[in-house]
């Protein structure tokens, strides 16, 4: 049987060096955010189908930065006026990176 000795200080440089050996990958934590579907929105296309309307949404928030999964609706058309700020009754919900929180909030979503 071998016994292996560590002195202290390579004891804890081992202790300081390990964690830092996970390649510099971070994992991604994503937030779920929403907003509002408008019949004429200003950030994307509406498409003519929602899968369209999902990959309009999802190419804008990569064009702008945002890391994100999940892009999907949630709810069901309730169309009440025509004009272009009329909302849908249905809300685009996202995942998105934490670390792009600040860019959605620009594009118009908000933390669930």
């Amino acid at each position: 049987m071998y016994k292996i000795i560590l002195s202290k200080p390579i004891f804890l440089l081992l202790l300081i060096l390990l964690p830092l050996s996970s390649c510099g990958r971070r994992q991604t934590r994503y937030v779920l955010m929403t907003t509002a579907e408008v019949l004429c929105p200003d950030q994307w296309r509406q498409g003519s189908t929602d899968e369209q309307t999902i990959r309009n949404i999802s190419d804008t928030l990569s064009q702008n930065g945002i890391g994100h999964i999940n892009t999907r609706f949630d709810g069901q058309s309730q169309t009440t006026c025509q004009a272009c700020g009329c909302t849908t009754g249905r809300r685009i919900l996202v995942e998105v990176d934490e670390d792009d929180i600040g860019r959605a909030l620009i594009l118009g979503f908000q933390r669930v």
